[in-house]
């Protein structure tokens, strides 16, 4: 898939940039862009975590 390219730009109250260091694999913000607040239903909260 090809990548969303930002070059440089200071980000407003009302977007996001989603991005994930947990799984290199993650489907984020790389991929596609920036979302506004708008866009945003829920958030998710770990329940349990663990680490290996």
């Amino acid at each position: 898939m090809p990548q969303y390219r930002l070059k440089e730009k200071v980000l407003n109250d009302s977007e996001y940039l989603l991005m994930s260091d947990v799984n290199p694999n993650s489907f984020d913000a790389r991929y596609f862009g920036l979302i506004a607040q708008a866009q945003i239903q829920h958030v998710v909260e770990p329940v349990f975590t663990w680490v290996d």
